[in-house]
């Protein structure tokens, strides 16, 4: 699996942000399992830092050699590998969420101190295998593995406050500063676990669920060479609770912002609901307008069906004058004629009796003659 992440430094709860903020500008950084280097690329140019990188998978590797002065691509926990390593000693090994899923972490921590000066830092985080979350879950008899988190599935070792210490201790090192991120649970939220296996939290329960130990999500450790270190108490290094008070202070200011926010969206909200209302009203008389106009179209569709009706009752009626008319001037005509053909009569007949008159006036002269 290819890990790969962005750097957002704004978000003080988180590992990586933790991590960055204990690595000197400058400084000759050796970090184990860069994945794409998205790390080493914050740590050379915001912080002007020599990184070396390592990692076992070649596509993260290709990617990382942008960010990285050299990258090596092996398995750290094969020996010898270290051979490979510049001649020069480092300021400071990181180990970002790696060691949690090594076989044999000790060893491989050992052969590496040679190759750290002599007041350089390990840096590491682990998860926090003691969480309240997972204290939970075993009450409950089961052990939920992951993708990726508290519970991964490729995490080969499980890790708690005292086997850090104790892992730290068998590879030569001892802690110098043991902080954490830490993810709390609400009380409502412990009691309703514990109430599905028949347990009651007791005000001395939730007092351990809110413990260090237990918010503790991921642990950051930094450690110098134990031959470095003078010699003191074997005591546990002491987990102290300045995480969750920087949080406090963060939240409280986080809050302060919601409010501001809350209050801008608040009038914003307002102002929105001011304009529905308006769009609301104009709306309705859109929907009057629209009935109306329903309404008008209907009455319309009304009157042209009756012009239509209309236009096609004129066109009959022209077409039964045009009839007419054509009957009309048919029997004109045949007037016409019949009054020609009439006059044409009479002047045949006056003809006529013209001539009788003529023939008679002869007739009568040749009698008399």
């Amino acid at each position: 699996m290819i890990y790969d992440t962005q750097i957002d430094l704004s978000v003080i709860n988180n590992s990586h942000t933790q991590l960055i903020r204990r690595i000197p500008k400058g400084a000759a950084v050796l970090e184990l399992g860069c994945a794409t280097g998205y790390m080493s690329a914050y740590l050379t140019q915001a912080l002007n830092c020599e990184v070396t990188g390592v990692e076992i998978d070649p596509e993260a590797a290709e990617q990382a050699r942008a960010h990285c002065k050299e990258v090596i691509t092996t398995d750290i926990e094969q020996p010898g590998w270290e051979q490979q390593l510049p001649q020069h000693r480092y300021d400071l090994i990181l180990c970002a969420d790696i060691i949690e899923h090594l076989r044999n972490p000790a060893d491989l921590l050992r052969r590496l101190q040679p190759h750290l000066k002599q007041e350089g830092v390990l840096l590491a985080s682990i998860p926090n295998a003691a969480h309240a979350s997972i204290r939970l879950e075993m009450l409950e008899g089961r052990i939920t593995y992951e993708q990726e988190g508290l519970l991964d599935r490729s995490h080969l070792h499980f890790y708690t406050y005292a086997s850090i210490q104790a892992l730290m201790a068998a590879a030569g090192f001892k802690p110098v500063e043991l902080s954490y991120t830490f993810h709390d649970i609400a009380d409502d939220i412990i009691r309703e676990r514990l109430q599905r296996v028949g347990l009651e939290a007791s005000d001395r329960f939730l007092q351990q669920l809110h413990a260090p130990e237990a918010v503790a999500y991921q642990f950051i450790i930094v450690a110098q060479s134990a031959d470095f270190i003078e010699t003191g108490a074997d005591n546990l290094h002491e987990l102290h609770d300045n995480p969750l008070q920087e949080s406090m202070e963060v939240y409280h200011n986080l809050l302060n912002s919601l409010h501001n926010e809350r209050t801008a969206r608040s009038t914003h909200l307002k102002m929105i609901e001011e304009r529905d209302a308006a769009l609301s009203i104009q709306h309705q008389r859109v929907v009057e307008l629209n009935n109306k106009s329903a309404t008008l179209e209907q009455q319309i569709a009304s009157l042209t069906s009756d012009i239509v009706i209309h236009i096609n009752q004129l066109s009959t009626e022209q077409e039964q004058r045009q009839i007419c008319s054509h009957a009309l001037w048919a029997l004109q005509q045949q007037i016409q004629r019949a009054e020609a053909k009439i006059a044409s009569l009479i002047v045949e007949n006056a003809n006529r009796e013209k001539e009788k008159q003529q023939q008679l006036q002869q007739l009568e002269a040749s009698q008399l003659t």
